[in-house]
């Protein structure tokens, strides 16, 4: 994800993996690091979430949306990453990467647990603009790494 924030070519993440492999986890912890502000919408939990991508897909009116849909985030470029949680159950939002990728202004992750199949259904994808990661869940031993274990 690091090498993903230095290009700045690429705007656009996506990162995909099953349900409970932490992409959430991972992302909020990346943001923390790399960020001031994190601007973050669960479109499963948020169901009225949904409507701001209803509409105009422009950049301009999805981030006067945004920006009023959560007034206590401010949404600065460089310093704010947009993360886009659960985005299959909300297609639009998929569309409106293109918009996001064409301003080049803002860093945007999204992942989603069936996103896979959902970009099957999605009208327009910034192909060229968006970078994708996968997610797996750990085996044992790496499990053991990522505690500092190591065998000798």
């Amino acid at each position: 994800m690091l090498n993903w924030k230095a290009n700045k070519r690429n705007k656009l993440l996506i990162l995909f993996g099953a349900r409970q492999v932490g992409k959430t986890y991972l992302i909020r912890e990346f943001a923390k690091e790399n960020y001031e502000y994190l601007y973050e919408i669960n479109f499963e939990l948020d169901a009225n979430a949904r409507n701001l991508f209803n509409g105009s897909l422009t950049i301009d009116s999805l981030l006067i949306r945004l920006s009023s849909y959560n007034i206590k985030v401010p949404i600065i470029e460089g310093k704010t990453l947009l993360f886009f949680d659960e985005v299959q159950v909300c297609s639009n939002v998929l569309t409106a990467l293109k918009s996001f990728a064409m301003n080049g202004r803002f860093n945007v992750i999204t992942c989603g647990s069936m996103l896979r199949i959902a970009m099957k259904n999605v009208s327009s994808y910034p192909v060229g603009y968006v970078e994708t990661l996968q997610m797996s869940l750990m085996n044992f031993e790496e499990f053991l790494w990522a505690l500092g274990y190591r065998s000798e």
